[in-house]
């Protein structure tokens, strides 16, 4: 099991102006934009669950996450789960993402990633956590 939290997210996309990350962990998307996590697995590891623990703070406003992977060789991006929205929760929950079937081992042509693209602001990103087999 492998766990990530706020500060592993990186800025990827838009025009979001510099998100915060709190003392609990918290990655702030301050308006719309697109953050990604790299989980950092070992060789040969499939994911078996990735449960993000998310926040929802604005009415009318969302977040989509996504578990993906790309083959470092030549960029090819794979989603290898369904896209899941918040719903304006108002209070922290925790989202299982329904991952593919036969997901590829981690590898130099299968990297896992967990993207997630704000609409709207005070979006806020907590933490990831990801079961996997070897």
């Amino acid at each position: 099991m492998a766990y990530y939290l706020g500060h592993d997210a990186v800025t990827t996309v838009g025009a979001m102006p510099s998100p915060v990350v709190d003392s609990g962990e918290c990655f702030h998307v301050p308006s719309s934009g697109t953050a990604q996590v790299s989980f950092d697995l070992p060789g040969g590891a499939r994911p078996t669950s990735v449960v993000v623990t998310a926040f929802d703070a604005t009415s009318g406003a969302d977040t989509t996450y996504v578990l993906s992977s790309v083959d470092t060789s030549n960029g090819v991006e794979s989603p290898q789960s369904s896209l899941v929205h918040t719903a304006d929760f108002g209070s922290r929950v925790m989202i299982a993402l329904d991952l593919n079937s036969n997901l590829p081992p981690q590898s130099s042509s299968a990297s896992y990633y967990l993207t997630f693209h704000a609409f709207g602001a005070f979006q806020i990103f907590c933490a990831a956590r990801v079961t996997y087999t070897l």
